[in-house]
């Protein structure tokens, strides 16, 4: 693990050959978790606008949010076997239960819904995608020089209309460096990234954010571009362009996770716990952000249309991550399971 340190210094850090936990990706998973329920809330507010405060602050966090996550749970999948065995009740199952269940909270909420089990709804597209990493990274790791491969196919993935929403493929090839960049990532990289100057680090930060101003207060690229779910033909620029734009965005996203690396603090701190129960807060704040679109308000207009929602993702966060609700969504989700695996369990014990 990584020695504690005194969060803003430049002390040395060296990998540790104790136990001590390293709470450095809790609570990074924390600030991930705000900004993802943040970036929700405020595009679901009335009058939403990308040249507006609100705006930036949706293309700063756009930036890196699932990109860091995605690296968190590359990071955490070393035990490839493990990984393979538990694709399915970990990620592909709570995505069949949670389209399902988000088809009937869209329906009470807007009084029609449509289900399509290949198009992921809101945010779902994070748990198909990670069935696909988790399922076949066993198979990837074979493939020579698969990383660097992997931010080539990223960038050309862009070529191929039917890389798109549709079973989260455009998101499943576009992200896929970040997640095998957090498996193949190490303790002693982090330490080198946290044992960085921290002025250039905050120099880059400031750099980071004032670029995503520019970009958003300019309107110079579309909006989807970000995203990594769609052929650069689809949003309207050329496959030159488009693979210039995301290569640049590929860097830029690399760039903000040494930023997290380097200034968030690997001690434990009051906000630590949350970091365990991300995927409770994940599912169950959807229902409020489709309830937040469907009332069509502004919060009263002005700053209050983007004070009050951040309010509201810092009330989500606390409460979904309560061990009462995150115990709960994960005993409906496991016992759930139990019943459908239920029949297959008695087949194969049987020898069927």
């Amino acid at each position: 693990m990584i020695q504690k340190n005194s969060e803003m210094k430049n002390e040395k850090i060296v990998p540790s050959s104790d136990s001590k936990r390293s709470y450095l990706f809790d609570n990074l998973k924390v600030w991930m978790i705000f900004v993802v329920v943040s970036t929700h809330y405020l595009r679901a507010t009335k009058g939403f606008s990308v040249p507006t405060l609100s705006g930036v602050t949706y293309l700063v966090f756009i930036s890196f949010d699932m990109v860091i996550f995605l690296f968190i749970s590359g990071y955490f999948s070393k035990n490839v076997e493990k990984c393979r065995k538990n694709a399915f009740k970990n990620f592909l199952f709570p995505y069949l239960i949670l389209m399902i269940v988000m088809y009937g909270v869209r329906y009470l909420v807007y009084g029609h819904a449509t289900l399509n089990m290949l198009l992921p709804s809101l945010a779902l597209w994070y748990l198909l995608v990670m069935f696909y990493y988790r399922f076949f990274l066993r198979d990837l790791l074979k493939i020579k020089y698969i990383l660097p491969v992997s931010f080539a196919v990223s960038i050309a993935a862009g070529f191929v209309p039917f890389l798109n929403a549709y079973f989260a493929l455009g998101r499943g090839f576009g992200f896929l460096p970040f997640f095998l960049l957090g498996y193949y990532c190490k303790v002693e990289h982090i330490a080198k990234i946290r044992n960085l100057p921290k002025w250039s680090t905050l120099t880059l930060l400031i750099g980071l954010i004032a670029f995503s101003g520019f970009m958003a207060y300019t309107k110079a690229l579309p909006l989807s571009t970000w995203f990594f779910k769609s052929s650069y033909e689809s949003i309207g620029i050329s496959n030159l362009n488009g693979m210039l734009i995301r290569s640049g965005l590929l860097l830029i996203a690399l760039a903000w996770i040494v930023v997290f690396i380097n200034l968030l603090p690997d001690k434990e701190t009051w906000y630590t716990n949350i970091g365990m129960h991300t995927m409770s807060i994940y599912a169950l704040h959807l229902t409020f952000r489709h309830l937040i679109q469907a009332s069509d308000t502004d919060f009263g207009g002005g700053i209050l249309s983007y004070i009050v929602p951040l309010v509201l993702v810092a009330v989500s966060v606390w409460i979904f991550s309560r061990p009462a609700v995150s115990n709960s969504y994960n005993y409906v989700i496991d016992s759930l399971y139990k019943i459908v695996s239920w029949p297959f369990i008695k087949v194969k014990e049987r020898g069927i």
